[in-house]
């Protein structure tokens, strides 16, 4: 993807919020306005092209006791987040990721 868009912009969509819609291969926007300033502490964070916030259903963990949830849910974050860094990486974009 070219840093010279963000995902929205790719889909006809300009700044706010998009999920992301599998089925229909999407994104679907659910907040408009620019809120990268609240996505994480770090200064850098309001003025990227693209951030990514990655979050879990933990009602779909309906099975797992409150502490196995958190550790999932942070762990598969962790490894979709690496595979963005990588792919991002390999292909010649700059990648990071915010505390």
């Amino acid at each position: 993807m070219p840093f010279d868009r963000s995902a929205g912009s790719r889909s006809g969509q300009t700044g706010g919020v998009q999920l992301i819609d599998p089925p229909n291969h999407s994104l679907v926007r659910v907040v408009t306005g620019d809120i990268r300033q609240l996505t994480g502490r770090q200064e850098f964070v309001a003025s990227v092209p693209v951030n990514l916030v990655y979050v879990a259903d933990l009602d779909r963990m309906s099975e797992a006791s409150a502490e196995d949830k958190a550790l999932y849910s942070a762990a598969d974050a962790g490894f979709i987040a690496q595979n963005v860094y990588l792919y991002c990486v390999s292909a010649g974009y700059p990648a990071g990721h915010v505390e």
